[in-house]
């Protein structure tokens, strides 16, 4: 898309009104140049407290930057890529063969008001005097002085040399040799490699066949760099997700469908621990019917060379990473005429050693039309652990499409006995209320948490608690709220439930809640002390009884006198004593 397109309402919306304006009087300044500029994107440093390099490029209709500066690092759309969209726009109306200036325009010259030409200007001057030789021999020496800016000069010669080999060759030096990256040093070399995504996105437009090739160089080499770096801040990731998208656009454009690039796509994606590379549906048709053949080949004859996970082993072995890349591939697989009975039986052969296991080849059946194999895992599943609830509750579920409720409510209380929490409880009533029952089961369920007083840290209470509100059940939760035991979580559920209509019953609640927030002895816990004011105060308030409050108020500051912080933010916001 054109620079033209880059107008005020869109770098406001980009960037915010202040970044907007301090971006106009850096770009008027001079403080950001532009070094490179096409139609799709440009490359431009800035000069402030430090100097910074940025980028500007047009994705899909949608206008995208990064910065160096602290602001873009962050994410944000700074004031240094405002200026040069600014200077971008501006430049775009200009003769295409200047090249990009920076500060005043390069023509100023000397009049009567004694304004003297700008340094660029008087440079533009200068070079146009100068002959190739002059030039060349002036870029080579202030390359040399720079490592970057000859990496970069030595790249675009080979890029612009025929043969794939000296390409191959940039592309091996633009990334450079496997070593350790801390954070800063990973950062600043995904700043580099934006000359690679650059160099194969030209090419992609020239040659895709080549670029393919290119992208598959790099790829590899990358993926061993990346696995050595501290990627914290996403900048590498971000590259080789680029160059990953690169070559998948490639390979749907050229569509080798052969086994060489089976292969090589094959190796790749073995590679790729991180999912880059995509799901196979972006290569299938790259891939061709022969090549999807070959690759699920390959995959199984590795997957079958893996040994099994043991039975009842809940660990994980050192071949179970190799063992799920090869399974979720041949899964991806079996959507694009992969032998979808061959996978699910290797999968079974892989590992039944957990739970999940069960699950997932009940999933992978339904996602491929084996409903009554689907069923027959949680089956099994159920069968080989009898009290994981997540194959109970799905077990339940099948029951009860099937039509098999009374079935459904006995493994619903199996899982609410496995484990008795408010989920199961909920879906047990839900069950039971279906099949009008649900009074018989609800004393039932009450019962055996009443018999867990050992249960987590605060006993049966806080479990009573959690039902009852469940339930909306205010009655139980007043009956309980006298001896109960509860941690702050459930306290200020309990305020919150009986705020709106047993407001005298909810001002105790408050009060624990401002005690204890008090009592961490922390600008934290004073901030939520104040919170749980604001609320005990609309309470009064709804009662009448803002004297109440106030007394209230006096307690704490006699009782909390010693906590300054404390006090100090009661001050600051007005509360009456």
């Amino acid at each position: 898309m054109p620079p033209e397109l880059l107008d005020t309402t869109l770098l406001l919306k980009l960037a915010g009104p202040a970044a907007f304006k301090r971006g106009q009087a850096y770009a008027r300044d001079g403080a950001v140049w532009i070094n490179q500029q096409d139609d799709l994107g440009l490359q431009a440093r800035a000069s402030g407290s430090d100097e910074y390099a940025l980028q500007l490029r047009w994705r899909q209709g949608a206008l995208e930057g990064t910065c160096t500066c602290p602001v873009g690092e962050r994410g944000a759309f700074c004031k240094h890529q405002v200026a040069a969209a600014l200077l971008w726009r501006a430049a775009s109306h200009a003769d295409s063969k200047q090249p990009p200036r920076r500060g005043k325009a390069a023509g100023a010259k000397a009049n009567g008001s004694g304004e003297q030409p700008t340094p660029e200007a008087i440079v533009e001057q200068w070079l146009q005097a100068q002959s190739p030789e002059q030039l060349r021999a002036l870029v080579k020496t202030l390359a040399s002085q720079d490592r970057d800016q000859w990496r970069e000069l030595v790249a675009r010669a080979r890029f612009a040399c025929a043969g794939a080999d000296t390409h191959r060759k940039a592309i091996t030096d633009l990334i450079g040799r496997k070593r350790v990256l801390d954070y800063r040093a990973s950062r600043e070399h995904a700043h580099r490699l934006r000359l690679l995504i650059e160099l194969l996105n030209e090419q992609l437009q020239r040659d895709p066949a080549q670029a393919l090739d290119l992208a598959g160089h790099a790829l590899p080499r990358l993926f061993v760099l990346y696995e050595q770096s501290d990627d914290s801040s996403g900048a590498l990731g971000d590259v080789l997700g680029e160059v990953a998208e690169l070559h998948r656009q490639a390979a749907q454009q050229v569509r080798p469908g052969d086994s060489a690039f089976a292969k090589h796509w094959l190796k790749l994606v073995m590679a790729d621990q991180w999912g880059l590379m995509g799901d196979v549906a972006g290569y299938a048709a790259a891939l061709g019917s022969k090549g999807l053949a070959l690759v699920e080949k390959q995959l199984a004859e590795q997957l079958d060379a893996l040994p099994a996970a043991k039975p009842g082993s809940r660990g994980l072995d050192k071949h179970a990473f190799a063992r799920l890349h090869l399974h979720r591939l041949l899964q991806q697989l079996a959507h694009h005429g992969g032998d979808v009975d061959a996978m699910l039986a290797r999968r079974e052969r892989s590992s039944l050693a957990r739970p999940d296991d069960y699950l997932e080849l009940h999933a992978l059946c339904r996602a491929h039309g084996r409903e009554r194999i689907a069923v027959q895992w949680l089956e099994r599943g159920v069968k080989a652990f009898p009290n994981d609830v997540a194959l109970l509750d799905a077990l339940a579920q099948s029951r009860i499409a099937d039509g098999f409720g009374e079935e459904a409510l006995a493994l619903a209380w199996r899982a609410f006995e496995a484990e008795p929490e408010q989920d199961h409880y909920v879906s047990l009533r839900d069950l039971a209320t279906r099949l009008d029952c649900w009074p018989h089961w609800r004393e039932r369920a009450l019962t055996h948490v009443r018999a867990l007083d050992g249960h987590a840290f605060f006993g049966a209470d806080a479990l009573l608690m959690q039902l009852h509100l469940a339930e909306s059940d205010l009655d139980s939760v007043l009956a309980l709220l006298p001896k109960a035991r509860l941690p702050i979580h459930l306290w200020a559920a309990v305020a919150e439930a009986l705020s709106p209509n047993h407001p005298e019953q909810a001002l105790p609640v408050y009060r624990t809640l401002v005690r204890s927030a008090v009592e961490q002895a922390n600008s934290s816990g004073y901030r939520n002390a104040v919170g749980w004011l604001r609320s005990a105060k609309a309470v009064h308030q709804r009662l009448g009884d803002l004297e109440g409050f106030s007394a209230y108020l006096g307690q704490l500051r006699a009782s909390y006198k010693a906590k300054r912080s404390f006090i100090a933010q009661l001050d600051k916001l007005n509360f009456p004593d």
